[in-house]
């Protein structure tokens, strides 16, 4: 199966909430931290897309948490281990599926999406 990560879910998996968070926010981040990583894991075994666009974002995010002496390893390990895609390969399938799902900052292929469902 093919799923298309969004760059919030990269990122989120890679970074720990900022311990200076107030205490419920920081909860709440730290579940979500713990969802992402536990989405890019159950990828493991499927072709990932990225959207190139991605690496940019990615490097933007650890450069300002203070992470810029990582930049060039993060950035080859998703390069190595998804497919990078340019945006127009995957558009319209993610505006499909965002509109069904509603998902916040995840979009992936239908067999993902009953694992991520946003709460009512």
């Amino acid at each position: 199966m093919k799923v298309v990560l969004d760059t919030s879910v990269i990122v989120k998996a890679l970074l720990r909430p900022r311990r200076s968070l107030p205490q419920k926010v920081l909860e709440r981040e730290n579940r979500t931290h713990e969802k992402a990583r536990l989405v890019v894991h159950l990828c493991d075994d499927h072709e990932v897309l990225l959207p190139k666009a991605c690496l940019v974002e990615v490097a933007n995010v650890l450069k300002r948490n203070g992470h810029g002496d990582v930049i060039l390893d993060i950035l080859e390990s998703l390069s190595l281990s998804y497919n990078l895609v340019p945006e127009e390969m995957i558009f319209e399938e993610a505006i499909n599926v965002a509109s069904k799902t509603g998902a916040s900052g995840l979009i992936v292929t239908s067999w993902l999406s009953p694992l991520w469902r946003r709460p009512s």
